[in-house]
């Protein structure tokens, strides 16, 4: 995953980023791959509703492991704002994204099979 993130990086474009504790590793190890990420923009698949310093945050944790060790920062970061709530952070989000066509999309698996915060037998799936 660190060498998918690292060409993306380099290629330019719209990456999602997941979150959880799965793609922390790769995350560090994409930074050191390369630190330049200027010609990417970043967005996420999923995000908790806190807000970005929180320990539960998908944001928070993509900052630390990341964000925060990049030389050159992305062209642009598209975080989601969980700390709105689900109605109105969703309603931000899509606003935001309006037409965005991504290169790369990275999905985290849950033990229980569960994808973007999508867990099996919710209501929601329906």
């Amino acid at each position: 995953m660190a060498a998918r993130l690292d060409a993306a990086a380099r290629a330019g474009g719209h990456v999602v980023l997941t979150g959880g504790s799965t793609p922390k590793r790769a995350y560090e190890l994409a930074a050191e791959l390369d630190p330049d990420w200027s010609r990417v923009e970043l967005w996420w698949g999923d995000e908790r509703c806190v807000p970005p310093d929180d320990e539960l945050s998908n944001y928070g944790m993509a900052a630390t492991a990341l964000l925060d060790l990049l030389g050159e920062p992305p062209a642009a970061v598209h975080r989601m704002r969980g700390e709105l709530g689900p109605g109105e952070g969703a309603a931000a989000y899509e606003q935001e994204l309006g037409g965005t066509r991504f290169d790369l999309l990275l999905l985290g698996l849950g033990p229980d099979g569960h994808v973007t915060s999508l867990y099996p037998g919710q209501p929601s799936l329906d």
